[in-house]
């Protein structure tokens, strides 16, 4: 978090304890995913945050988390206006990105997925339930069924 008044902070830290599935450090660091802002200034983190492509969020998304009892996803509430170079472009070429995928029986996602707890679904893949399903609606037009 950066920008904020000790009490927005204090409701960040609210907020991440009750909802679980993150954790709040001082700097922006390797395993950082987001970095909320309670104002518009260009502060270190921030910057820091940009280069990792990290969401940069406005402090509002954490008040609707704690309106929902749930993350909800993040792009409603990036930062993109204030900062252009913030906005995560989910279209990008894939031959400028690299994926790591490991592979699983057709069974996995429903028998252990779909029972994951929500921590335990953004340690496997860095994102919210909800903000995977979003980004899965988003993305669909993109995907097309392999033959085998």
């Amino acid at each position: 978090m950066t920008s904020m008044p000790t009490e927005k902070q204090q409701t960040v830290v609210q907020v991440v304890k009750a909802l679980g599935g993150f954790s709040i450090v001082d700097r922006v660091c390797e395993s950082t995913t987001h970095v909320v802002s309670g104002g518009h200034r260009r502060t270190l983190n921030i910057l820091l945050g940009i280069a990792r492509g990290c969401w940069i969020l406005s402090f509002e998304w954490i008040l609707w988390c704690l309106e929902q009892r749930q993350w909800i996803p993040e792009e409603p509430y990036e930062l993109s206006d204030q900062f252009p170079a913030a906005q995560r472009d989910l279209t990008a070429s894939s031959a400028q990105q690299t994926v790591w995928m490991q592979r699983h029986s057709q069974q996995w996602w429903g028998r252990d997925v779909n029972n994951f707890t929500e921590t335990k679904f953004i340690q496997n893949f860095i994102m919210s339930r909800a903000t995977f399903n979003h980004k899965c609606q988003r993305l669909s037009p993109q995907f097309h069924k392999q033959k085998p």
